[in-house]
């Protein structure tokens, strides 16, 4: 298949996160198995408009808002078997619904959880806003995510539990497995040093006084 992943930034961003390199293992994948996978996203200064990296064909666009401007042309000049409408960073693509392609859409979380001293309470108010109209814009597409507790979200913004897949991620068990247990207590943080990710709660749990 032809695809087409619509995301906000790609793994090779400055500002890349989680969500760009879950992008990045799936969109490999995809191509392995023999699918031609196309990533239209936003850029940063001095970019590559078009380059590959590991058979995924990245085009960038403008930064923010320019993806969503341009998309719309960009569908009626290119076709693709199936969208892939991401997410990972809250607005929405609304161009495929309306042209009415093929897509499905890729939530990894709900934003307004997790906004709380993280931006200004307009900003705040204007994305819990857009989170609440996915229902309009999606209603009728299929959801993939990767929790329980956004599955659940994703229903609380009135999305049917028929529409929505559970894919949980997977482990690099190359990379991550079990080592041998320091003689004194220890822990280890994987994670954004941000406010929202809470650092700070392994210092909580190691206060509890029980470690496994």
């Amino acid at each position: 298949m032809k695809i087409l992943w619509l995301a906000h930034r790609d793994p090779l961003n400055p500002r890349a996160g989680g969500a760009e390199r879950i992008i990045y293992e799936v969109t490999t994948r995809l191509i392995k198995n023999g699918h031609q996978v196309s990533l239209f996203t936003g850029g940063w200064q001095n970019i590559i408009r078009e380059e590959s990296i590991d058979g995924i064909h990245i085009r960038r666009f403008g930064r923010r808002i320019e993806p969503h401007i341009i998309l719309p042309i960009y569908l009626m000049k290119n076709k693709y078997d199936v969208i892939v409408a991401d997410l990972g960073h809250a607005v929405p693509w609304v161009s495929p619904v309306i042209l009415r392609r093929r897509t499905v859409v890729s939530f990894l979380h709900l934003h307004a959880r997790s906004l709380p001293g993280q931006v200004n309470r307009i900003l705040a108010y204007l994305i819990t806003a857009i989170e609440k109209m996915y229902f309009i814009f999606y209603s009728k597409l299929h959801f993939i995510t990767i929790s329980y507790t956004s599955l659940l979200d994703l229903q609380s913004l009135g999305i049917k539990g028929e529409n929505i897949s559970l894919i949980r991620p997977g482990v690099n068990t190359a990379l991550f497995h079990p080592s041998r247990k320091t003689e004194y207590p220890s822990l280890v943080y994987f994670g954004g040093m941000r406010k929202y990710k809470r650092p700070e709660g392994p210092l909580s749990a190691r206060s509890l006084g029980v470690m496994p």
